[in-house]
């Protein structure tokens, strides 16, 4: 199986090391999220692909899939379209990221001669507490719809935390996973008082770089089936990597 990954950046899905636009193992550096989609795999395949396959993830870094999406929209103009049928601030934008994404993936099994694959768009939600409370959903909407216009349909996941990854880091550091769901009214605004980064640098006693995130990721572990249960945005990553692995196979690829 190949998994196609893109972020925003080193503290979410990763980065490539080599300033390149696409990478694999060793150049790319995987961040936190990664560490999530590797688990929610592992509990799917029963193995986990960072420890077995670990250059069978391939990542696409964020100017790289700007640069597609352009490429594609000069070849689509009809593409942007079909962004505007939310009217939410942004979800076109986040529906060509996904489209983008989408078609790119398939380009790449080809090249790697393999049909299985998936693909995950990381985007964080932000915003504050006073922004629309359909923000989020619009947001994940918006890729979930990009991917399925896009050539890989229903294998594409929204990865979209709520309101930005630091809640899901905090809510598998709290005990036994407690009071998770508050932890999305929380401000993804960094500056703000009690914001969800600030939160995650005193739990992780002043340090909540990337790899000190990692180190506890893997001393520790996530049970991800918990996760779901205490933390909505959550489960809707859960449920949307398990209908694109089920798709998946259901393709027979």
């Amino acid at each position: 199986m190949i998994v196609v990954l893109s972020g925003e950046g080193p503290s979410d899905l990763g980065s490539c090391t080599n300033r390149m636009g696409e990478c694999t193992r060793p150049e790319f550096s995987f961040g936190p999220m990664t560490y999530f989609v590797d688990k929610e795999l592992k509990g799917l395949m029963n193995f986990s692909m960072l420890d077995t396959t670990p250059d069978r993830y391939i990542f696409v870094a964020k100017p790289e899939l700007i640069r597609l999406a352009g490429e594609q929209r000069q070849n689509r103009k009809s593409m942007s379209l079909q962004g505007k049928k939310n009217s939410a601030l942004e979800t076109g934008y986040f529906y060509r990221n996904a489209k983008t994404l989408g078609n790119r993936s398939v380009e790449l099994a080809a090249e790697y001669g393999d049909d299985s694959v998936i693909a995950v768009l990381f985007r964080d939600c932000d915003g504050t507490r006073s922004a629309d409370a359909s923000l989020w959903q619009d947001k994940v909407n918006s890729i979930q719809q990009g991917f399925h216009d896009s050539k890989l349909g229903g294998r594409g996941v929204a990865m979209v935390p709520k309101p930005k990854s630091e809640s899901w880091m905090l809510c598998v550091l709290r005990d036994n996973y407690q009071h998770c769901t508050r932890l999305e009214d929380l401000s993804g605004n960094d500056n703000a008082i009690n914001s969800a980064k600030m939160q995650l640098e005193e739990a992780l006693g002043g340090d909540a770089s990337t790899a000190s995130q990692i180190n506890y990721l893997e001393d520790r572990g996530i049970d991800t089936d918990l996760l779901a249960s205490v933390m909505p945005s959550y489960d809707s990553f859960h449920q949307n990597m398990i209908n694109a692995y089920q798709e998946a196979n259901r393709l027979g690829v």
